[in-house]
């Protein structure tokens, strides 16, 4: 099956994913997930709030447990409730550790598409991390780049599951025919998981304009952009080379937003690598 094949190009990939959201049995995933991170975005966020909506959630509690006991935080021993595991994380860091969860459990997972899934999943969370560890080391307000870097590549897990819907489904295609696709794909498959997913406008216009750098940009794309850069850099890239590099100029001026010298900019990419060789 060539690249011209006509069973999949972007207009029938967008189309399978808009009937997917159209039917009368698919809701969209991660809904807890993506409420947590609206709950989180607000000015006036109250603690009982944010705790309520993590215990009504076992997957979030889990994680939110799991994280507080983490050696980095668990000088008092283990973490025994939400609450003592706010306190101790923090609200960001709580709000990454549950999106990270919510998107690995239920966005990243396609019967039948391990393999491709499984590569956007590697590239997408490579990328989160790297994306924070970024904004910590800038002295600019960065929030969110950790689920701004996680959700960048949300629309490629939504082409895939929209492979399992038909005319596709019956079909093998070949990876070097999808990944391109996808990619052309991304833009208004973006579009409709934010309209899907009824995304804070603090994060969906971020996502829109992800690929757009110029005098408008803030340290928080700035740090998404560079992030899947590094990511890239380190062996977590998209296959067959269906993205093109980001090219140096942009790469400099996500730097100079971040006000970063290039010298911890080797730093973080240093740290990146070693946090991801304990996942991978």
């Amino acid at each position: 099956m060539g690249s011209s094949d006509p069973l999949l190009n972007v207009a029938v990939l967008v189309s399978n994913v808009e009937g997917m959201f159209a039917a009368p049995h698919f809701r969209p995933p991660i809904v807890p997930a993506l409420s947590l991170l609206a709950l989180s975005q607000m000015p006036s966020v109250k603690f009982a709030d944010v705790v309520a909506l993590v215990e009504a959630d076992s997957l979030f509690r889990s994680s939110a447990l799991r994280l507080a006991s983490a050696p980095g935080y668990a000088s008092a021993g283990p973490a025994r409730s939400v609450d003592q595991a706010l306190l101790r994380v923090g609200l960001q860091a709580l709000v990454d550790e549950c999106v990270e969860a919510a998107m690995t459990t239920h966005v990243f997972h396609a019967s039948g598409h391990e393999l491709s899934m499984d590569v956007v999943r590697r590239h997408s969370i490579a990328a989160a991390h790297v994306s924070r560890l970024l904004s910590r080391r800038s002295s600019r307000p960065a929030e969110n780049a950790f689920a701004l870097g996680l959700l960048r590549n949300a629309a490629l897990a939504a082409g895939i599951h929209a492979l399992n819907t038909s005319p596709l489904w019956s079909h093998r295609i070949k990876p070097a025919v999808v990944w391109p696709v996808l990619v052309a794909a991304r833009p208004e498959l973006t579009r409709r998981l934010i309209r899907a997913w009824c995304l804070p406008p603090s994060i969906a216009d971020r996502l829109q304009s992800h690929e757009t750098v110029g005098a408008s940009t803030d340290a928080t794309q700035a740090a998404v952009l560079l992030g899947h850069a590094i990511a890239d850099d380190l062996g977590f890239s998209l296959p067959y080379a269906c993205e093109r590099p980001i090219e140096t100029d942009t790469l400099e001026l996500c730097r100079a937003v971040l006000g970063l010298r290039l010298s911890e900019v080797n730093a973080v990419t240093n740290d990146a690598r070693k946090l991801l060789e304990r996942f991978y």
